[in-house]
């Protein structure tokens, strides 16, 4: 499939940002590749790392750290497109389960939050350790936006 050029200069900065997600149960080069190049996307949030993520922070890479061992399928990363890297006014993560950044925009900035929550039943961490963690505080400080 032949995607239309994407405008550039002013119209790019007015054009709205491509999102998505991919529980990539593991995270390999390939993949990375593959979501960089193929995906077309300008934010792309990868979870389910299983500790691939380590290392792999870059300007356009934003990860979480690195798994407990009791945890060792969590990880989750941002891959943000050349157009969306260069938007980022903040970023961070909480753990191994939550990432996030902070993009400009023209009118408004956008908060994007990528997070691997656990199912119902998993015991440690659960659903309500990881909503109770101090991340939602720290990443929306000074943040005058409505989420």
């Amino acid at each position: 499939m032949c995607l239309p050029p994407r405008p550039r200069g002013r119209a790019a900065r007015n054009e709205a940002l491509s999102f998505n997600g991919w529980n990539t149960w593991g995270l390999s080069d390939e993949r990375v590749r593959y979501v960089m190049e193929d995906v077309n996307s300008d934010v792309s949030v990868l979870t389910e790392l299983h500790g691939g993520h380590v290392g792999r922070e870059s300007s356009r890479i934003i990860v979480s750290e690195k798994p407990e061992p009791h945890d060792s399928a969590a990880g989750v990363a941002l891959l943000l497109s050349h157009r969306a890297s260069r938007r980022v006014m903040a970023s961070g993560w909480e753990g191994s389960r939550v990432v996030w950044c902070r993009l400009s925009g023209v009118f408004c900035n956008q908060f994007v939050i990528g997070t691997y929550i656990p199912h119902f039943h998993k015991v440690s961490p659960t659903q309500e350790e990881i909503w109770q963690r101090r991340w939602r505080k720290q990443a929306t400080a000074s943040y005058s936006s409505v989420i």
